[in-house]
């Protein structure tokens, strides 16, 4: 369970002139509270600006915790002594990727508007998924359940959203292509307006001895040492749309320090450059 506060404090007085032509109140308070258990993932959330309440809801078809799958730190090429199905273990479909599936939906409504929205989404992933190693967190990286091998089928993740009111369709697909690099084009669509956008984006990971693979042990937990010789240490992202925007950033780790450094251009306009952006992010552990 985890419970966020985000709060901006912008007085009229100082407030952008976008925001002063709207008479709109730049200053506001959201709160958001997430609930993980496994299968199922909840959200609820509330901004003090528009009294906006919401509820997010994901549900993981497939075999959970409860179901009786075995969690513990068994080696992976162990043969699953145990018999018992691991949580990320799913029947492959005949003829298809072996995957999961997984379907949410988020529900909102506005006090001050007197409006609400629906929106939905579904997505399968493969097993191992695609998700980039950037996205890791170091346990799951030291984790005896992490693949270390090479997969057997190639990481793919299929995504589409539909919001029925806004009629805003949107879907996506994202694959590893190699060890190092992740592919991903997006396609946004609205019924209504007949508005289109058509995005690629590309992921590229350093790490500090990306010619070394490192050959650990099946039978024992990884040890400190191995785990730091394929350790990321950056990450390379570009995003480009038929809007013209070209996006690139930078994200590194300098020991302790999280740094991230990137910038939004549209080559329509005489100049470039939309916004160059900044991030430093500092944790007191490994």
């Amino acid at each position: 369970m985890q419970i966020l506060v985000a709060a901006i404090s912008d007085p009229a007085s100082n407030g952008f002139p976008e925001f002063q032509s709207r008479r709109t109140n730049a200053s506001n308070v959201m709160l958001s509270l997430q609930h993980d258990v496994g299968r199922w993932c909840t959200e609820y959330s509330w901004s003090a600006d528009d009294g906006m309440l919401g509820l997010k809801v994901l549900h993981n078809f497939g075999r959970s915790m409860e179901d009786g799958a075995n969690l513990s730190p068994s080696p992976p090429s162990s043969g699953n002594e145990s018999g018992v199905k691991r949580v990320d273990e799913e029947d492959p479909v005949e003829g298809g990727l072996k995957g999961r599936v997984t379907a949410g939906a988020e529900f909102y409504f506005s006090a001050k508007e007197k409006s609400a929205g629906v929106s939905t989404g579904i997505r399968f992933t493969t097993l191992p998924d695609a998700t980039p190693p950037s996205f890791h967190s170091p346990h799951t990286m030291s984790s005896p359940l992490s693949t270390r091998t090479s997969p057997t089928q190639p990481p793919t993740i299929v995504t589409a959203l539909f919001n029925p009111m806004m009629g805003h369709i949107s879907s996506a697909y994202t694959a590893r292509v190699s060890r190092n690099l992740s592919l991903s084009t997006r396609f946004d669509f609205n019924v209504y307006s007949y508005d289109s956008e058509w995005a690629l984006g590309a992921e590229w990971w350093l790490r500090r001895n990306p010619t070394a693979i490192a050959e650990e042990p099946t039978t024992v937990v990884p040890s400190a040492p191995i785990e730091k010789a394929n350790d990321i240490h950056g990450v390379v992202k570009a995003r480009a749309s038929t809007n013209n925007d070209v996006s690139l950033m930078w994200e590194g780790r300098l020991r302790n320090t999280l740094i991230s450094l990137g910038f939004i251009s549209d080559f329509s306009r005489s100049k470039p450059i939309k916004a160059v952006g900044l991030e430093v992010a500092y944790f007191s552990a490994d």
